[in-house]
C-alpha cells in the first residue's frame, strides 16, 4: 500500500484559535490525495491544548518539546508519508 500523493505539514505553537480555519481550508481542496499532519511545537496555552485533543482521528499529530518554527517544521517533515509535502502554518490558509 502506497501513501498519499501529498502530506500536509501543519506547524502550530499556540496558535490553536486558528486552526481549525487551516485545517477547513486544507480540506476544501479540490485535490483530495493528502494526509494531514500537526506539529505541535509545545503549545501551553488552554485554547490550543483543547483544539489539538479534539482533531479529528484521521489527523496525525507529532508533539515536541517547543523548539521553535524550523525545527517544528523539519520534523515535521520527517513524519509524512506523501510523495510531495506541503507546509503550512496554524494561522494560514489555502485557497
Amino acid at each position: 500500500m502506497t501513501g498519499p500523493k501529498v502530506s500536509v505539514v501543519v506547524t502550530c505553537w499556540n496558535l490553536g484559535a486558528y486552526l481549525p480555519e487551516t485545517i477547513r481550508s486544507i480540506r476544501a481542496q479540490t485535490f483530495t490525495d493528502y494526509e494531514i499532519c500537526v506539529v505541535d511545537d509545545g503549545s501551553t496555552d488552554p485554547v490550543t491544548m483543547e483544539v489539538l485533543g479534539d482533531l479529528p482521528s484521521d489527523i496525525r499529530r507529532v508533539t515536541i518539546d517547543n523548539r521553535g518554527l524550523p525545527a517544528a517544521r523539519n520534523i515535521g517533515l520527517r513524519a509524512p508519508s506523501g510523495e510531495y509535502v506541503c507546509t503550512v502554518d496554524a494561522d494560514h490558509i489555502l485557497s
